[in-house]
């Protein structure tokens, strides 16, 4: 008998390796076998051209572009989009601020400095949490 278990591990599976690489795949020759069929084969100068040449021509120029354009995505906006996403998250900010300040306390008892750039990120993450305080309600 199976798991339960076992059947969700496996559907989650399915979904990365779906959805994570075999659906590129797939879009990739779909879109080669359209453009071909709809366009490339119906324009009389590529008469001549079969879909297996295309297919190469177009793997051969369209790989190099798509990492050209990832590498530029990965160096120029993933650190915008990671910086927006932590200037927006108050209760992470809080969190750093707090275990920070914490960190303080905890090293200021042992006699340990503190230096200016510690509390420069400590009050960085202050000005991101804002004003955002849990919300405490006293169940006794």
């Amino acid at each position: 008998m199976i798991s339960k278990n076992y059947i969700k591990r496996r559907w989650t599976d399915f979904k990365a390796g779906d959805g994570g690489y075999l659906r590129y795949v797939l879009n990739i020759v779909q879109f080669t076998v359209l453009v071909f069929t709809l366009y490339i084969s119906q324009i009389p100068l590529f008469q001549g051209v079969n879909l297996a040449f295309f297919a190469l021509i177009f793997v051969l120029c369209y790989v190099p572009l798509a990492v050209v354009v990832g590498y530029y995505h990965r160096l120029k906006q993933v650190p915008i989009e990671t910086e927006l996403a932590v200037e927006r998250n108050h209760i992470g900010a809080y969190n750093a601020f707090v275990a920070m300040e914490q960190a303080v306390t905890f090293y200021t008892k042992l006699g340990v400095p503190i230096s200016d750039e510690f509390y420069e990120l400590m009050n960085y993450w202050k000005g991101l949490a804002k004003e955002w305080k849990p919300n405490i309600t006293n169940t006794s």
